[in-house]
Order: C-alpha cells, then structure tokens, then sequence
C-alpha cells in the first residue's frame, strides 16, 4: 500500500484518543481481558468472506480474525478476549452507532 506523506497525515486523525490507546495497551499487556463490538454491515458480518463459493461466515470474517489475534497476541483468561461481531447486512455503521450510544 503506497500512502503519500499528505494522506498518512490525514489518517492520523482517525486513530482516536491516544491516552485511550495507551491505557488499552497497557490493559492487554497486562493481561487482561477486553471486550470489542465490531460494527459494520454485510462485510462485517461475514457475507461473502470466501468468494468461492459464496458463503457467509462469521468466524474468517474480521471480528473472527481480530479475536484470534487477540488472543495469540495478547492471551488473557481461560476464555480469552471477546469480540462481539454486530455487524448487520444491507446496514452500515450509522445505523447501529445509536444502539451502542444507549449501552
């Protein structure tokens, strides 16, 4: 992936809140466990993950491979962490931010 200077600029904006990320960091370094709800639409839920054949599935979807890597990367617990995949076709994000806002 070729990133221009200017656009790598842009994308650090997005990376959110860094004593967040530090305090994150330090939590799974610590070994502890997290939680993650990974919101989407159909891609996110897993629809068409293997395009031979088409197929749904969760588990090689990236809420799936976000949670193994968790857990190789940063084991924690018997049960290890949780990724809760609430990813929803024919919906993006917009629709599912107001349900996460009422948690």
């Amino acid at each position: 992936l070729n990133l221009s200077c200017d656009q790598m600029k842009q994308m650090q904006g997005s990376f959110g809140d860094r004593e967040a990320r530090g305090r994150l960091l330090e939590k799974l370094e610590s070994g502890r466990c997290i939680i993650v709800l990974a919101l989407g639409g159909s891609a996110t839920a897993g629809h068409s993950v293997h395009l031979q054949p088409p197929r749904n599935d969760q588990e090689h979807a990236f809420p799936g491979n976000l949670k193994r890597w968790l857990d190789f990367r940063f084991p924690c617990g018997k049960v290890g962490h949780e990724v809760a995949n609430m990813g929803q076709p024919a919906r993006g994000v917009n629709a599912q931010v107001g349900k996460v806002q009422t948690l």
